[in-house]
């Protein structure tokens, strides 16, 4: 009974050990809009992002920064890519089409409004 208990506490471990080690925890979108309203402004996200359950409730803005707002996405064990928009929750307008985070090339993403293109770096530098 003793070497089960003692097989499966290190089995548990082991487990725990190889998903914290493949969990990509979270990525960043940076978000900039011409007139800086992000009234209502919400990022919708699939695949590699921790989906969610209510339509257009997505992620709000966790701040401001220099560039405008930034929302953090939650990721599921080992994402390699996220699908997302950006999406206004109150009359869900959506600021152009589904876009993909390709998580190799990073974590943070800068996109502007009315652009298609995600950018891996800061456009605006």
């Amino acid at each position: 009974m003793k070497k089960s208990f003692i097989l499966f506490f290190l089995m548990m471990f082991a487990l725990s050990t190889v998903a914290f080690a493949t969990n990509n925890g979270k990525v960043k979108i940076n978000y900039q809009r011409k007139n800086k309203d992000y009234t209502n402004m919400t990022v919708w996200a699939w695949g590699g992002g921790k989906e969610l359950t209510k339509w257009p409730e997505g992620y709000p803005a966790k701040g401001k920064n220099a560039f405008g707002v930034y929302y953090e996405v939650p990721l599921v064990l080992a994402a390699k890519t996220v699908g997302f928009l950006v999406v206004n929750k109150t009359n869900e307008e959506k600021d152009g089409g589904d876009k993909t985070i390709d998580l190799s090339k990073g974590k943070e993403i800068w996109i502007l409004e009315g652009d298609e293109k995600v950018y891996y770096s800061n456009p605006k530098k």
